[in-house]
């Protein structure tokens, strides 16, 4: 299950781009921009429970939410970002295990895919 907790604890329901959502039971179709993805080790396992943390390689930068993703069971997550150049790492107990970059357009989802030790 993917967690998504900010300062004010978990949200469900509003529409902005940086108001944190679960990935999990379609959110992907309901979130229409941002990233997506998933955390593999390097045979193809899901890794569950990884931190996804995001930043951004545009200066200025554009705000990213304070908030913890964390993959779902099958590996799998979904954060709405603004449009943008990221890098997005994958963290787990402390340790970064992959990244990726990616871009974000407005109104799409950019698909990330993080092998563990790839």
């Amino acid at each position: 299950m993917l967690l998504a907790a900010g300062l004010g604890g978990c949200t469900a329901g509003a529409a902005s781009p940086d108001t944190p959502r679960s990935s999990d039971d379609g959110a992907a179709g309901r979130i229409t921009q941002g990233i997506t993805g998933t955390v593999t080790r390097a045979d193809g396992t899901p890794i569950a429970g990884a931190f996804i943390a995001a930043t951004s390689l545009d200066r200025p930068s554009p705000p990213i939410p304070e908030i913890a993703i964390l993959t779902n069971e099958a590996g799998r997550f979904t954060w709405p970002l603004r449009p943008g150049r990221y890098r997005v790492t994958a963290l787990v107990d402390g340790a970064e295990v992959g990244s990726a970059n990616t871009q974000v357009t407005r109104g799409k989802l950019s698909e990330v895919r993080i092998v563990a030790g790839g």
